[in-house]
């Protein structure tokens, strides 16, 4: 945590062109958006962010547009006492063909936050969403809050990410606590010798990334960074408040824009942009956002479908074959606790289990959105 290296990720620029990718707007998730990671991979983008609970969720969708309605999909849980709740800054890199994924987790019971201890995860193979087992690590303190910068609230260095391009090497962190307004990145830069030692750094004497009133993003932080399509641009996503006493907690949404580099190497990230602004999204972009999903059934090869197109309240939900009909397209509406609500494109009624029965061979239906657990789903990985 404070202080602590992670893994390395690179973000490299490369001399190619390519069309603006799909339009899109911040924040790409406005539930559980604080201290996001992503990743561009194999055609996908992958979101992780913080939960607060004992799970961790990610979200993969082909354009970064489509992210801010991307299924929620449980990729870890644990529930073991000494570090089952509390899951927060959760990153992933992929190192000799394995992704590591590395979060923070305290002890159950324990008030926050300090049984809050860092853990990393082992992928059994390429795909980014698992499945993960337990694995282990270890850090060195590189950097110290020293700035006043660095101290609003109270002294913090945190949530560092690497950042390398044309030989030089970079540790953006941020700084000063996130219960204020004054939330931010500064910068180290390597200059050579053990990169575990804090004397191989040099920080620099400002912060590098800030509020900005006049757009209303305050505290922006806790990012990372990642590289569009074909590696041609280099973009950061970090989460924000919308009002400057938004503090620490779920109300933080995840945005990203573009960035670009000043003549002596650096980052230039430049001034956090309003939400609700359209952009033009990472360049190389081919694939359409979805809209909706269907969800077929991995034994019959049948989608999920409301029989006969019914509009009704306690129309019946069937397997039936794929076809195009909006009956069998749903939406996933992230609740915001780990579940999501699953709606019917034709109808706009929630998937939902009849009288809220708990046995097997209960029936499920649409039915109007009723706010209760019978109607709220876990998506998990098989």
């Amino acid at each position: 945590m404070h202080g602590a290296v992670h893994a390395l990720s690179a973000g490299v620029a490369q001399p190619a062109s390519a069309a603006p990718g799909l339009p899109y707007a911040n924040p790409i998730k406005s539930q559980k958006g604080a201290d996001p990671w992503l990743e561009y991979y194999n055609g996908n983008y992958y979101l992780i962010t913080t939960t607060f609970t004992n799970k961790l969720l990610m979200r993969k969708s082909p354009t970064l547009a489509g992210l801010a309605t991307a299924p929620s999909v449980q990729v870890w849980e644990d529930s073991t006492s000494s570090r089952g709740t509390n899951f927060w800054a959760p990153e992933i890199h992929f190192i000799d063909n394995r992704w590591y994924l590395y979060y923070s987790g305290a002890q159950v019971g324990a008030p926050c936050c300090d049984t809050q201890r860092t853990h990393v995860l082992e992928s059994a193979g390429i795909d980014p969403m698992g499945p993960y087992t337990l694995a282990s690590s270890t850090f060195s303190i590189i950097s110290q809050p020293t700035h006043s910068w660095e101290r609003s609230g109270s002294p913090v260095n945190e949530a560092p990410v690497a950042l390398q391009r044309n030989g030089q090497t970079f540790v953006v962190f941020s700084a000063s606590s996130c219960q204020t307004a004054d939330y931010k990145l500064g910068m180290l830069t390597y200059n050579g010798g053990d990169p575990l030692s804090a004397s191989s750094w040099t920080k620099a004497a400002n912060p590098i990334f800030q509020r900005n009133d006049a757009n209303r993003v305050y505290g922006p932080g806790h990012n990372g960074f990642f590289t569009s399509p074909y590696g041609t641009e280099n973009w950061i996503v970090y989460h924000a408040n919308s009002a400057s006493n938004g503090g620490c907690g779920n109300g933080r949404t995840t945005r990203a824009q573009k960035f670009t580099w000043n003549a002596n190497g650096t980052p230039n990230l430049g001034t956090p942009v309003a939400t609700g602004v359209t952009l033009p999204g990472p360049a190389g972009e081919t694939a359409a956002t979805p809209s909706a999903y269907r969800i077929v059934n991995r034994n019959s090869g049948k989608c999920l479908d409301v029989s006969g197109a019914s509009s009704a309240d306690g129309g019946d939900v069937i397997q039936w074959s794929c076809n195009s009909g909006t009956n069998q397209q749903w939406r996933t509406e992230d609740l915001g606790n780990d579940t999501s609500r699953l709606v019917n494109v034709r109808s706009g009624k929630v998937l939902d289990v009849n009288a809220c029965g708990s046995a097997d061979g209960a029936n499920i239906q649409q039915w109007s959105w009723l706010n209760n657990n019978c109607q709220q789903w876990q998506l998990l990985p098989v």
